[in-house]
């Protein structure tokens, strides 16, 4: 591993670790949920843009805020690996830099991201439930719909509109770790706007 796959990894841990803390501070109607989760936001945003890094990143920032928060290091590790799917997923399945107007690619776009939330927060709930933070009723009943149908509807919202503004700064950063499809894409983006 290079010392720019590390930086990416450090950035995105930072990144994520701060926007959990955010979250907290909003109020949650169901319990183990955020009012609003900007990880979510986030999640195929860094996976298209920095790929597996991105995903270990995630992984890294769920017990981290846990632990700043001043609760279970044990707790945070299903949010973690959770996490580590909602990013790793879309990095695997979408390879576009930006998502123009066409309509196959918002529904495919769209489609990554809800396998990838309903996995990621299908594993969240399977282990708040096993780690003893949530009775399995609640977790599947109540934690795991909400989390998944709030995480669509945040990034169905916010992932198109940040795709399109941040990609342009991102991917001449010398940041980009995605995968080289995408890269090929933002090639071809360039070449059509010269």
């Amino acid at each position: 591993m290079n010392s720019k796959a590390i930086a990416v990894i450090v950035v995105c841990a930072v990144i994520y670790t701060i926007a959990i803390l955010v979250s907290a501070l909003i109020p949650a109607p169901v319990p183990g949920t955020f009012g609003i989760y900007i990880p979510a936001i986030l999640s195929p945003l860094f996976g298209i843009w920095f790929g597996i890094y991105g995903a270990i990143g995630a992984l890294i920032s769920s017990p981290l805020a846990r632990i700043l928060r001043g609760d279970s290091f044990i707790h945070g590790i299903p949010g973690g690996i959770g996490q580590f799917f909602m990013v790793f997923i879309p990095f695997l399945l979408y390879h576009k830099a930006v998502v123009r107007r066409k309509i196959e690619d918002m529904m495919h776009f769209q489609g990554v991201n809800v396998i990838a939330m309903f996995v990621g927060s299908f594993i969240v709930a399977t282990g708040f439930w096993v780690t003893g933070v949530m009775p399995v009723d609640v977790a599947y009943k109540a934690t795991w719909p909400w989390m998944a149908i709030g995480n669509v509807i945040q990034y169905g919202i916010f992932g198109p509109i940040l795709l399109n503004l941040m990609t342009p700064f991102i991917m001449p950063s010398g940041l980009f770790l995605g995968s080289a499809r995408t890269m090929n894409h933002w090639n071809r983006i360039q070449e059509e706007e010269e």
